[in-house]
C-alpha cells in the first residue's frame, strides 16, 4: 500500500493484480475505484551449446522460456564483439582459449532477460590420413594410415560401396575397378564432439608382376 499521489510498485511475480484507489476529500468524503493490472513475466532465459571445434561451428540453441508469453526477439553476443540474430545461431570458432556467448531475449510484451556461459577451446582437430603412393593394385589389400589425433573415432568410405570403421583400414578394390578413380573419405569424431572430414583421391591400376619365383 501507499499514500502518496502517485506511487510506484515492483511485484515480486507475474500474473493479473487487482489495484484500488481510495481517495478522501478534506470533508471525509471518500470513493474507490478498482482496477485489474496484468504484470508481465520476464523470460527465462537459457541456451545449450554444441561442440565447441576449433574452425568448425559452434550450434547455439536457444532454450529460452516466457511464462505465459512467448519469446519475440532474440540476440547473441559472442566474445563482445560478435553480434547473430535468429532464435537458433551458429558462430565459427577462429580462435582457441576460453570464449564467452551472451544470450539477450525480448518477450512479446517487451519484458527482457540475458545470461551468458564460458567455453574453452582447447585443441585443433584435423581428420587425415595417407594413401602413398597414390596408385593401388586392383585385387590388393592396400592398408590406408590414419594420421588423425588418435583415440577419435572413424568412418571411411572407399567409392567403390565398401566402408569401415577401424582406425587405419585395410581395403582391397576388386579388379573390375581397374584404371578408375576412387574418391576415398574419412569422417573423424573425437571425444570432444568435434568432427572433421578428410577426402583424397586414388588411382587403381592392374596388379602387375615383376618377378616370379616358381
Amino acid at each position: 500500500s501507499s499514500i502518496l499521489i502517485n506511487p510506484q510498485h515492483t511485484y515480486p511475480d507475474y500474473g493479473v493484480k487487482e489495484v484500488s484507489l481510495q481517495v478522501t476529500n478534506l470533508f471525509d468524503c471518500s470513493t474507490t475505484i478498482t482496477q485489474e493490472v496484468e504484470v508481465y513475466a520476464f523470460p527465462l532465459t537459457s541456451f545449450d551449446l554444441g561442440a565447441a571445434c576449433m574452425d568448425s561451428y559452434v550450434t547455439l540453441e536457444n532454450t529460452s522460456e516466457v511464462p505465459l508469453g512467448a519469446i519475440d526477439s532474440t540476440l547473441w553476443v559472442i566474445n563482445q564483439t560478435d553480434t547473430l540474430y535468429g532464435l537458433n545461431n551458429a558462430w565459427l570458432v577462429n580462435s582457441l582459449g576460453q570464449q564467452q556467448v551472451q544470450l539477450f531475449t525480448w518477450s512479446e510484451e517487451g519484458c527482457a532477460g540475458q545470461t551468458s556461459q564460458f567455453f574453452d577451446v582447447t585443441e585443433l582437430f584435423n581428420a587425415s590420413f595417407s594413401t602413398y603412393p597414390g596408385i593401388i593394385a586392383a585385387g590388393q589389400p592396400f592398408a590406408f594410415e590414419n594420421t588423425t589425433n588418435p583415440g577419435s573415432i572413424a568412418r571411411w568410405t572407399f567409392g567403390d560401396g565398401g566402408f569401415s570403421t577401424d582406425f587405419s583400414p585395410i581395403h582391397t578394390y576388386e579388379s573390375s575397378w581397374t584404371d578408375s578413380t576412387m574418391e576415398v573419405m574419412l569422417i573423424a569424431l573425437n571425444t570432444s564432439g568435434c568432427k572433421d572430414t578428410s577426402m583424397q583421391q586414388v588411382l587403381v591400376r592392374r596388379a602387375a608382376i615383376d618377378l616370379e619365383i616358381s
